[in-house]
């Protein structure tokens, strides 16, 4: 089973553990939560320890119309991985 959210593929075979229903009934995701959030650097930083939980909570899991990179990414315009949700570039950030 395929399980599609905003037109990306999350995952892809059965859906029998808590992880996989949590995804599918919305789990912790709510409708203030970023449609991008789960593909975005910005997550990937947090998780890595680079970038403080402040803009996690402030763009991706609160007001991410406010977000540059949101903005940006409804364009289909570029912008670098480093690029912050004010729009300032973080130099420190790296993969």
């Amino acid at each position: 089973m395929r399980l599609i959210y905003d037109g990306v593929v999350l995952f892809m075979g059965r859906t029998n553990n808590k992880v996989n229903r949590g995804l599918q009934t919305g789990g912790e995701r709510t409708k203030r939560h970023c449609k991008w959030e789960l593909v975005c650097p910005m997550r990937w930083f947090y998780q890595q320890g680079q970038l403080d939980k402040k803009w996690i909570v402030e763009y991706c899991q609160g007001d991410w119309e406010k977000c540059k990179r949101y903005e940006l990414e409804e364009k289909g315009i570029y912008h670098p991985d480093n690029m912050l949700p004010d729009g300032s570039i973080d130099e420190s950030l790296h993969w």
